[in-house]
C-alpha cells in the first residue's frame, strides 16, 4: 500500500471496503501489537504467518503495494 493510501483510505472498524495490511512475524505477541497498530490507523490487519511468509510482501510479488480489502488480500496471499 502506498503512503497516499495510508492517508486517504483509513476507515473506522466495520466500514465497508476497509482496506487491509498484511503482517508477518515469528513472535505472536509482536504480530498482535502490530495488528492493533494497523487497526488503530484505520485498516484491517491480516496476519499471514511467520516472517518467512513475509517474502510474499516484497517487491516483485503480487501483494506488493496491494490496496485491497481483507478478503481479496487473503485470497491473493493464499491465507
Amino acid at each position: 500500500m502506498g503512503y497516499h493510501h495510508l492517508h486517504d483510505e483509513a476507515r473506522p472498524v466495520g466500514t465497508a471496503g476497509r482496506k487491509a495490511i498484511a503482517v508477518a512475524g515469528d513472535d505472536s505477541a509482536d504480530v498482535q501489537t502490530v495488528s492493533r497498530l494497523i487497526d488503530t490507523l484505520g485498516f484491517d490487519p491480516l496476519p499471514i504467518g511467520n516472517l518467512a511468509r513475509g517474502r510474499k510482501l516484497e517487491p516483485g510479488q503480487p501483494a506488493f503495494g496491494a490496496n485491497l480489502a481483507i478478503e481479496a488480500l487473503a485470497e491473493l496471499l493464499d491465507v
